[in-house]
C-alpha cells in the first residue's frame, strides 16, 4: 500500500446476479485511481449461480468473502465493511451491485468528503 495515496475500500454484498455484478465490476476497473489506493470487497452471500468464481477468475484483486445465503443486505454491508476495516482505510464505500459508475465518480466523492469532513457523502443515479 503506498502511503501517499488515499486508501478506498470498495464493499458490496451480492446474491445470484453474477452478470450484473460483473458488469459493475467492469466499471469499477476503469475508474480514474490516481490519487487513491483502491480496493474491492464483495460478500457473495450464498449465490448459486457461480457469482464468487466468476468474480475470482474475471477480478483476481477484488476479494470475495462468501457467506451461506441468510446474511441479506444489511448483514452483507455490515461483513464487507468489518472486513475492510481490517485495511485501516481513509474511506468506505458501500455499493449496490446494480451500478455502472462515472470513471471519476469516486475522486469527486473522496475530495468532497476531503472538503466535508464532518459529513457522510452520497452519490446521485443519473440516468436509470
Amino acid at each position: 500500500m503506498n502511503k501517499d495515496l488515499i486508501r478506498v475500500e470498495i464493499v458490496a454484498p451480492v446474491h445470484n446476479r453474477k452478470a450484473i455484478t460483473l458488469q459493475c465490476l467492469r466499471s469499477l476497473s476503469r475508474l480514474n485511481t490516481d490519487g487513491l489506493d483502491i480496493h474491492i470487497i464483495i460478500v457473495d452471500d450464498g449465490s448459486t449461480d457461480g457469482t464468487g468464481a466468476a468474480i475470482r477468475e474475471q477480478f483476481p484483486l477484488v476479494e470475495v468473502i462468501t457467506g451461506n445465503g441468510d446474511l441479506w443486505y444489511t448483514e452483507g454491508t455490515n461483513v464487507g465493511v468489518r472486513a475492510a476495516l481490517k485495511y485501516d482505510p481513509a474511506f468506505v464505500l458501500m455499493i449496490n451491485d446494480d451500478a455502472v459508475f462515472d470513471e471519476d465518480f469516486l475522486r469527486f466523492m473522496v475530495g468532497t468528503a476531503r472538503r466535508h469532513k464532518e459529513s457522510i457523502v452520497g452519490s446521485l443515479l443519473l440516468r436509470w
